[in-house]
Formats: C-alpha cells, structure tokens, sequence
C-alpha cells in the first residue's frame, strides 16, 4: 500500500498511531509498577481518554459515511459490540480485586486496556464476548511460565549452594502440608466431600440453564472452561458462599428437587447430566488442587520476604498468610481493607509496628511479597493478544496446525 493509499484511509492511520499508543501507554505503566509497586491513576485516566477520543473519531467517520462522505467506516453494531466488551471488562475487573486476584490499580489497567484493544482491530478474536477473557488466559499462563520456571531455578540453585532460606522455606512447606493432611485425616474428608456435593449440583444447574435457555438467551449461560476459571479465580469467597446455610440449602433444595422431577420424567437425560457433572467435579478438583498449590501457594511462597515490624511501611503487600492471622485478631478488627491486594495504608502500617511491638520476641519479623506486580502480565496478556490475534492456547493450535 503507498502512502498516498495509507493517508487516504483514514481508519488505518487511527489505528497505527492507537497501535504506537498501547505500546508505550503499557509498557510506562508496567515498568512503573516494577518500579514503585503503584499504578497512577493519571496513566489510566490517559489511555480511557485516548479510547474515548478515538472511538469519537470513529462515531464522526461512521456518520460521514452514512451521508456518502466516507467509503471507509464502522456500521452501527461495533459501537454496541464495543459497549458490551466494555461492561464486561469492567464487571471482570470489579470481580477479581474484590476476589483479592489483584489490587484495584491493576483492575483499572486491565479495564483501560480492553477499551483499547478493540479500538487497534476491530475484529480481534474474541471480541465483544470473551476477549477479555483470552487477555486473561494470557496474562496468568505468562506469569505461570515465568514463576515455575523461576522456582525451578532458584530451587536448583540453592541446592547446588545449599542455600539456608530456601531450606528453611522448603521445610516450612512440607510441615504445612503436612499439618493439611492431619487436618483431613481429622475431619477435612467431610468438608472436602461437602464442597464436591455442592460442586456437581453447581454443574447440574449449569448443565440444566444450557438445555432450557435457547437461541440469543444461551449466550448468558458461560460455556464450562469459562465457569472453571470463575470458579478458579474466585473459589476464596465462592468457597465461603457455598458454606452460608441460606445458599447451601436454596443450592441442595432447588438440585433434589430437579432430581427427583427429572427422574420421574427424563430419567435417560438426567442420568447424562448427572454423569456430566461428576465428570465436571473431577476436573475442577485436579485444576483446583493443582493450580492453586502451583501458582497461588508455591508461587507465593517463594515470592515472599520478611521484614521487620518495625519497619513496615505504606504500599507494602502481605502475604495470604498473614493477612488470614490479621483478619483474626481482635487487635486489627473493622482496621483493614476487605482486599489484602492494594497494599497497606499509613494507618495500617503503624497499626502493624504497633502490634508488632507488643510481640514478646526480638526484632519480631512480617510476611509480605516481592513478586513481579501483575501488571507486567496484563501488559503482556493484552499484547500477545494483539500480535497473535487470540490467547495462548488457541496460538498453540496454530503452531500444531489444529486451527
């Protein structure tokens, strides 16, 4: 194309410079993250404003179009496409600060960032449904491959050096495993079987929403490997859900019921279903179990550092472990934000010195974590997205010329 073709198309020349945009706009942003541990709010503020004033360039060239003016323009539908995309990817961030995933800073990254992306191709795969869904395959899949090929290295490491840290953090896990055990060998068994019961009734309604809703309405029921990754992401809060008495028995009545309905009538689909769901629990139990000790307990394990109490300080995250003993004590109580994700404020950290000052030990000593802030994988999750024109499993196909 010459560039007198380039300059004519209008579109194109919005989008190159929107393309040139998210490069930097991203990249400004995770590196200050990597940085200061902070997102400003002005930098997010830039790339809504950027999005907003580029799809108003795009709404102006659709008008002139639709007078003749214009042969270059989007119809009317991606501008609703684009309005649902948006809602979703905002409803999505909303979702996992509050299920404690990230803190709000990298929630509002991740929603900026979708209002680009639509705006650099307009037919992005994924879009308007699940391309925020795919940015997010990608960002935890890159942080997964970065942070299990960095534990095995810094495991190697150590072992050739015999490193007395990493000893000490690798027997700290095997006693908490072990300590995991002894409390199923004490009981667990029934809680474990409880949550897998209310799991496969979850399944069978999912099951049973996908056969009754039909035509445009089948859309809102989530396909499975979206509602395992729901499930995934926020099993914190849904586990606590799920052990309320109101939504465990409104959960159990309302599944016996269709049991008992379906097998007086449909007793061949039912047994499908059912077995469905079975199949279903097993699944989520391996992804669950596995997933969340590889990239949640382990990964976090080896990403956290302790620091003195007394030199505590605003911004700093701590660890699963020791928010869950703060959200315990008396002493912190109605004190601390209900997401552990956004770091401690001013109050907080002299609340903690405090606390750790009255700790009858010397030099008494925090959890918080010094992994790589995740806004560095949203950059890279939205990007790869760009360049690859979808998520990392379906690139993966690609490469094995399956799709």
């Amino acid at each position: 194309m010459s560039l007198a073709n380039i300059a004519a198309d209008r579109l194109l020349l919005y989008r190159i410079f929107l393309a040139g945009f998210f490069v930097w706009w991203g990249w400004t942003i995770a590196a200050g993250d990597l940085r200061s541990k902070k997102i400003p709010n002005r930098m997010v503020l830039t790339g809504l404003a950027v999005a907003a004033a580029a799809l108003l360039l795009y709404l102006l060239e659709t008008l002139l179009g639709r007078a003749g003016y214009s042969a270059d323009y989007l119809r009317w539908n991606f501008y609703g496409y684009y309005l649902f995309n948006l809602a979703v990817s905002w409803g999505v961030g909303i979702f996992l600060w509050y299920g404690e995933v990230w803190p709000a800073g990298d929630a509002k990254f991740f929603m900026a960032s979708l209002a680009l992306l639509p705006l650099l191709n307009f037919q992005i795969r994924g879009f308007p449904r699940t391309l925020w869904f795919s940015v997010l395959i990608n960002s935890f899949v890159l942080g997964a491959v970065y942070y299990v090929l960095r534990f095995l290295l810094m495991s190697y490491r150590g072992y050739k050096s015999k490193n007395q840290d990493l000893q000490r953090k690798w027997a700290g896990i095997r006693a908490e495993l072990a300590a995991k055990a002894g409390d199923l060998r004490g009981g667990g068994i029934g809680k474990s079987g409880f949550y897998a019961a209310s799991l496969f009734f979850v399944f069978l309604l999912h099951q049973v929403a996908s056969a009754a809703l039909r035509g445009e309405l089948q859309r809102l029921v989530p396909d499975l490997g979206l509602l395992f990754f729901l499930l995934f992401i926020g099993w914190d809060k849904f586990s606590r859900l799920l052990s309320g008495p109101k939504f465990r028995w409104a959960l159990w009545l309302a599944s016996l019921g269709y049991l008992t309905y379906g097998m007086i009538n449909f007793r061949d689909r039912l047994l499908l279903d059912m077995k469905y769901s079975g199949l279903s629990v097993l699944k989520f139990s391996v992804i669950l179990g596995a997933g969340r000790f590889l990239l949640v307990y382990l990964m976090e394990k080896f990403s956290t550092v302790e620091v003195p109490a007394a030199e505590v300080a605003p911004g700093m995250i701590l660890s699963r472990r020791y928010t869950d003993i703060i959200q315990r004590d008396e002493f912190f109580s109605g004190s601390f934000a209900d997401s552990f994700r956004d770091g401690i404020s001013q109050e907080e950290a002299d609340l903690l010195r405090e606390w750790g000052s009255r700790i009858p030990k010397e030099n008494p000593k925090i959890e918080v974590m010094a992994g790589t802030p995740f806004a560095v994988w949203i950059f890279a999750g939205a990007l790869f997205q760009v360049v690859f024109n979808g998520n990392f499993f379906t690139w993966l196909r690609r490469l094995a010329g399956l799709g």
